[in-house]
C-alpha cells in the first residue's frame, strides 16, 4: 500500500476521516471537492493548510496517476464526474469501507443494510453485544466514519452500509450481513428499482459458506432473494419473520422470540422506543445477528431490550405532557418509514400527524390505508398542497400550516379542543427536509425544542 497513490473525492465527514487516515499511514494522496466551503472546512477540521491537504484541480494530470479513488458516497452522478475522465484504465473506484477492510481483513464485521431501520438495528446490535460483555463499535452510514476507528483485536465492527457505499465495494466480506427490507428509495440515483435491488445485494457479494446472511422474509423482495439463494447453498442463510413461526429460522410473534436454530423460546420486555411491527423486525434481526456470533445470556438480552434508549429522530419518544405523547420521527424521509410509524400507533392512541417537506416520487398515494388512522394532520413544506389532495380523497381533516413551528402551534390548539383520552403528536414527515431545513436532524432538533417548551408550561 505504501507505494500506491490515492485520490480522494469529496471532503465531507467521511472524506476528512479518509484524509486523516492517509496522513497517519504516510500515503501519497491528492484531494478534491466541488465545494470550496467543504475544502475550507476540511482544512479547519484537520488543522492543516491547503497545501498539506494536497488539493488538486480536476484537470490536473496528477489524477491520471492515481491507483485508487476513494469517493464519498454522497456524490451525485459519480460516474459522470469530470475527474473520472482523467483516469487510467487500472484506477479502481472504492469507498472508505473498502479501504478499511483492505487494512483490517481479519476483524469481525457485521454489516446492516435496508431501506428503513438500518440505524435502529445497527445501534440495537451494538447495545445487545455490549450488554452481553462483547466489545463492539458502530460506524459507517450511521455517522461515524469507519476510517476514524482504530480497531482493537477482539472488537466487532457493526457497520451501517448504504446502497451508495455498496456500489463501491470490491472485496469487503462481512462475517454477518443483514438486509432488513427493500422498498423504493433513491431511484433518481440508481435509475430503477431493479438497479437499487442489485446494489443492496452486493452486501453478500463476497460471502462464503463461513459467513451468514440474515434476510427478513416478510419483505417480498427479500423473500424472493432467500428462495433463490437457498438453491445455491453458498452462504449460511438465516431467514427471519415477525409474521410467522419460521421452521428453519428465527421469528418474533408478540413479545416472544422463537429461535428454531438454537431451539430456544424467549419472552422479551416492552420498550416504548421499540414499538410496532417494524421494530419487531429490528429486534428479531438484531437478535439473530448477535446470537450467531456469541452465546447470549437470557438476563442480559432481557436487560438490553428493556434499556435500549432509541435513536434521536427515529420514532424517538420525547415524553408526555397534558396527556399528549410526543414522538420525533424526523428521520422518516420516505412514505414507507411514515407508514411504519403510523402502523405502530394505530391501536394505541388518537394520532395527530405533522407531515410534509420536499416530496419524493408517489407522494402519499402508497400509504392511504395507514393515513386513515390519523385524527388530524398538519402539513408543512412544498408537499403540503399535494398531501392535502390525498387527505381530501380519504376524508382526513388537515390544516396547511406551512412551517414546523406553525404546525406545532396549530396541533396544540386542535388537540386541546378534542375529547379527553390518550393522544399522540407525531412528527413523521414522509419527505426530505431540504426545502426548509439543512437536513432532517435540524428539523428534528427544532421539534424537540418545541416539545421541551411545551412540557415546561
Amino acid at each position: 500500500m505504501k507505494k500506491k497513490y490515492f485520490g480522494i473525492l469529496g471532503l465531507g465527514i467521511s472524506g476528512a476521516a479518509t484524509v486523516e487516515f492517509m496522513i497517519k499511514k504516510g500515503y501519497n494522496f491528492i484531494v478534491w471537492d466541488d465545494s470550496p466551503e467543504s475544502i475550507k472546512q476540511c482544512e479547519k477540521t484537520l488543522k492543516i493548510s491547503k497545501k498539506a491537504l494536497n488539493v488538486c484541480n480536476p484537470d490536473d494530470k496528477a489524477w491520471t496517476k492515481i491507483d485508487y479513488l476513494i469517493a464519498s458516497p454522497g456524490i451525485p452522478n459519480l460516474r459522470d464526474h469530470k475527474i473520472l475522465k482523467s483516469f487510467g484504465k487500472d484506477t479502481e473506484i472504492i469507498c472508505d469501507i473498502e479501504l478499511f477492510y483492505m487494512h483490517f481483513p481479519k476483524q469481525k464485521y457485521i454489516a446492516i443494510t435496508g431501506t428503513n431501520g438500518k440505524s435502529t438495528t445497527t445501534k440495537l446490535i451494538e447495545h445487545i453485544l455490549t450488554c452481553n460483555g462483547q466489545i463492539a463499535k458502530v460506524c459507517g452510514n450511521i455517522g461515524t466514519p469507519i476510517l476514524s476507528l482504530t480497531p482493537k483485536k477482539n472488537e466487532i465492527i457493526v457497520l451501517e452500509i448504504s446502497s451508495y457505499q455498496l456500489d463501491l465495494i470490491k472485496t469487503f466480506r462481512p462475517n454477518v450481513a443483514v438486509i432488513l427490507n427493500i422498498t423504493p428509495d433513491h431511484l433518481e440515483r440508481h435509475g430503477s428499482m431493479e438497479k437499487y435491488i442489485e446494489s443492496k445485494k452486493r452486501i453478500f457479494l463476497n460471502q462464503t459458506t463461513d459467513d451468514y446472511l440474515i434476510l427478513n422474509t416478510d419483505d417480498q423482495v427479500l423473500s424472493k432473494i432467500y428462495n433463490f439463494l437457498l438453491q445455491k447453498n453458498q452462504i449460511n442463510l438465516i431467514p427471519t419473520s415477525s409474521e410467522k413461526n419460521f421452521f428453519k429460522g428465527i421469528s418474533m410473534l408478540g413479545n416472544f422470540i422463537y429461535d428454531n436454530i438454537h431451539k430456544t423460546k424467549l419472552h422479551l420486555p416492552k420498550n416504548k422506543n421499540l414499538r410496532g411491527k417494524h421494530n419487531r423486525e429490528n429486534i428479531i434481526n438484531s437478535y439473530a445477528t448477535t446470537s450467531i456470533l456469541t452465546p447470549l445470556f437470557k438476563t442480559r438480552l432481557h436487560h438490553a431490550i428493556k434499556t435500549y434508549p432509541g435513536l434521536i429522530h427515529r420514532f424517538q419518544f420525547l415524553g408526555v405532557a397534558q396527556g399528549i405523547e410526543f414522538i420525533n420521527d424526523s428521520k422518516a424521509t420516505n412514505v414507507e418509514a411514515t407508514k411504519k410509524a403510523l402502523n405502530s400507533l394505530k391501536d394505541e392512541e388518537d394520532i395527530f400527524w405533522i407531515g410534509g417537506g420536499l416530496p419524493k416520487k408517489d407522494g402519499l398515494n402508497l400509504i392511504k390505508e395507514s393515513l386513515k388512522t390519523i385524527n388530524y394532520a398538519f402539513l408543512i413544506g412544498k408537499a403540503q398542497d399535494e398531501f392535502a389532495r390525498v387527505l381530501d380523497e380519504i376524508n382526513v381533516p388537515y390544516k396547511a400550516s406551512n412551517t414546523l413551528d406553525a404546525a406545532f402551534k396549530d396541533a396544540m390548539e386542535v388537540i386541546c379542543m378534542t375529547k379527553k383520552g390518550a393522544k399522540t403528536l407525531l412528527l413523521s414527515p414522509a419527505c426530505a427536509s431540504f426545502d426548509q431545513w439543512k437536513n432532517f436532524e435540524k428539523r428534528g432538533e427544532r421539534f424537540i425544542q418545541l416539545v421541551k417548551e411545551q412540557i415546561k408550561q
